[in-house]
């Protein structure tokens, strides 16, 4: 798969998940606003760390792995290969997703005993737990179907479903906290329970549109199937041996974030309580992992899209060894990744008050812990790209070791880290453990493949410049806007925003454009399209 394909398919990926997360942001709003009445937005996210966890040691290795193999032996013409793995495979996700339904069931006391929260009841935590549990025997058949598809180099299935899995699951959910607290007058346990319920019913919805995508595509994979007369080269035991492989990688890299706040969990009240501040403990954790997260997962939408769509490119190129080709990928995903995600996060960073405002209201470590966590997502985004590069190199074992070593660091210096920077310091941590596996996976990339990254740092300084120049337009258009728009009001950080955020994107536009950095990325088309529209352009960025 050439890079014009590479964008496009990431252009897909994106577009679905970046609608699926804008929901997603979009329903906070009101949802939050009513658990918060109910005290019960704790309780929610007790439920939603460990289904995250469980949710990606189930099935966060296998749309990656189950992609990967069938693009490497779809490149090699063994069509009978990739199919013989689909049925089977398709037959183990629905025994594993019992298994994990089972499993995280069974041990929702033991998980709410350990949170140890004195304003819920074990029993209350755990019956939670138990409601999202249900999710998990469908997710891993999903994510199959998902991998396949992906594997086939077609993005569509994989885009359509997220949308509607999310549209399903916001609205009931919505409805669910609504009846429960409007029409039975349950404030607390009914509410986070319907609403954690709300996960199963969006799997079940994104699991019809993938059977849809299923029927209409399945003449098109049999007739690739009759033309392909060679014998199946696999055993079901090899071939589960290869995904299995390549599937543990992936599952470290899915489980990074979830691993990261289960230790903000853990460690967060013992950390918060030794520097006297335990009365706002269980505020701030939620800021942390639910709210704030919510609005970095836009810009993080673009690094799970990379990560997901460059699988089946590097493991093509690596299976053909057509290594001009694997480093030519490499160039457009670093160069597009960070070509977005630097502006957004640091935009976010600056206005991190008036984002943070728009949605949940003005509150001071709001905005602080989004200006820190913002521009950490570059970080995270260079980990799953960096891993996935990295297990299409069949360097899965140090893909593993380094992930645990940032989990290490995360979890060594999270209560330190709290002692010398307050609440905010859980995020930091978080931010060191990504710089750790950032670093330990692009020095193994550089010394394996010969790859080097001298053309990249020179774009990013590059990007770096583009973007000190937009910040420093947008605090004068930001001093101005303030002295007519009460600053720390929803409306005041609406218009804000509303007035910033295009005169950003035509800043750093027109500066990588003009710079030739736009085209870099995404190729020969978009000078097509600017020269139809008598645009002219530097030649400052090399190709």
């Amino acid at each position: 798969m050439n890079g014009s394909k590479l964008v496009k398919g990431t252009f897909i990926l994106t577009a679905g998940a970046m609608l699926s997360k804008v929901i997603g942001l979009l329903y906070t709003v009101p949802f939050s606003r009513m658990m918060s009445e109910a005290g019960g937005l704790d309780l929610y996210a007790y439920a939603y760390v460990p289904y995250t966890l469980f949710i990606s040691i189930a099935t966060g290795g296998l749309p990656s792995a189950v992609s990967k193999f069938t693009a490497k032996y779809n490149a090699m013409g063994e069509y009978a290969t990739s199919r013989k793995m689909f049925k089977t495979v398709q037959l183990v996700t629905i025994v594993t997703g019992i298994m994990a339904f089972a499993v995280l069931f069974a041990i929702a006391p033991l998980l709410a005993k350990s949170f140890n929260d004195p304003d819920f009841s074990n029993e209350a935590v755990a019956s939670v737990i138990r409601a999202v549990s249900f999710a998990l025997i469908v997710v891993p058949s999903l994510s199959f179907f998902r991998g396949y598809f992906q594997g086939h180099g077609d993005m569509v299935p994989t885009s359509v479903s997220q949308v509607i899995e999310q549209i399903a699951r916001v609205l009931f959910l919505l409805a669910g906290v609504f009846y429960a607290m409007k029409v039975l007058n349950e404030k607390t346990i009914l509410a986070s329970q319907l609403a954690t319920l709300g996960a199963l019913v969006g799997a079940i919805a994104g699991m019809l549109v993938l059977f849809y995508y299923w029927r209409k595509n399945k003449p098109k994979f049999d007739e690739l199937l009759l033309n392909n007369n060679r014998p199946v080269l696999l055993s079901n035991t090899e071939m589960f041996k290869e995904i299995i492989k390549s599937a543990i990688p992936f599952v470290f890299l899915s489980i990074a974030l979830p691993v990261f706040q289960l230790i903000d969990n853990w460690t967060f009240y013992r950390g918060m309580s030794a520097i006297g501040q335990l009365k706002e403990a269980d505020n701030f954790l939620s800021i942390i992992n639910i709210q704030t997260q919510q609005l970095v997962l836009i810009p993080l939408t673009l690094a799970v899209s990379f990560q997901i769509s460059i699988i089946p490119n590097v493991s093509a190129t690596i299976s053909q060894k057509n290594f001009k080709a694997f480093r030519k990928i490499l160039d457009d995903t670093f160069t597009i990744l960070l070509l977005i995600l630097i502006p957004a996060t640091i935009g976010m960073a600056f206005f991190s008050s008036e984002f943070y405002t728009l949605f949940y209201g003005y509150h001071k470590f709001g905005a602080d812990a989004l200006r820190i966590y913002a521009p950490i997502i570059i970080l995270y985004g260079i980990v799953g790209v960096s891993g996935s590069v990295l297990i299409g190199m069949n360097k899965n074992s140090f893909t593993v070791k380094s992930l645990l070593i940032g989990i290490l660091v995360k979890a060594v210096l999270a209560i330190p880290f709290i002692h010398i920077f307050g609440a905010v310091g859980a995020i930091s941590s978080s931010g060191a453990g990504y710089f750790t596996v950032a670093l330990l996976n692009l020095y193994m990339i550089q010394k394996h493949s010969n790859y080097s990254f001298r053309k990249i740092f020179k774009r990013v300084l590059l990007m770096l410049i583009f973007s000190a120049i937009m910040l420093a337009v947008l605090y004068f258009e930001k001093r101005v806007l303030i002295e007519f728009f009460a600053e720390r009001t929803t409306s005041g950080a609406a218009i804000v925003l509303a007035f910033v955020i295009p005169v950003g994107a035509v800043i750093y536009f027109v500066l990588s454009f003009y710079t030739s950095l736009l085209q870099v990325a995404f190729g020969p088309k978009l000078d097509t399209i600017m020269r139809k529209l008598k645009l002219k352009r530097k030649q400052i960025v090399n190709n």
